[in-house]
């Protein structure tokens, strides 16, 4: 268990350092690229961003029975150690304690999920408006898809 811990923990510091060096770039490096580029930059971070998230939760199930979390919060710290993992860049939000993930996370997790759901079912989604004409959605099998939206049009 320890040894699986210590994994978990490296892998969760090597995504950090990888989600680090992504924003740097959209930051840093967006001198001279266009809109859609830093865009699209963005929307990388966020797929990043989920598939750590989604890797955790079924690292989460494992180790509880088969159980998915209830919420984004039971996955920090243990799970997911940097806050910034849980929110868009296009999202002004900060989130400063683990007490406010759940209220003020980019990402929403769908709750009573188990090693029995259907792999097909929605385990995360991103709260609509951070991009522009859709929103990133995460199956229990841990795809990740972009399904097209429109706000505020019938």
């Amino acid at each position: 268990m320890n040894n699986r811990l210590a994994t978990l923990r490296l892998f969760d510091r090597f995504l950090d350092s990888s989600l680090l060096v992504m924003v740097l770039a959209i930051f840093f490096g967006g001198c001279g690229v266009n809109a859609p580029a830093t865009e699209e930059s963005r929307r990388k971070v966020c797929r990043s961003n989920l598939n750590s998230i989604a890797m955790m939760c079924k690292i989460y199930s494992e180790e509880n029975s088969g159980k998915y979390p209830d919420a984004l919060s039971d996955l920090y710290p243990d799970y997911v150690s940097s806050l910034m993992t849980f929110t868009c860049p296009n999202d002004p939000t900060t989130i400063s304690s683990g007490k406010m993930i759940d209220s003020c996370a980019s990402y929403v997790l769908v709750p009573g999920l188990t090693d029995q759901t259907d792999k097909n079912a929605v385990l995360l989604r991103e709260k609509p408006g951070l991009h522009e004409g859709g929103i990133h959605v995460v199956d229990i099998g841990g795809s990740i898809r972009w399904v097209e939206h429109s706000i505020g049009t019938e």
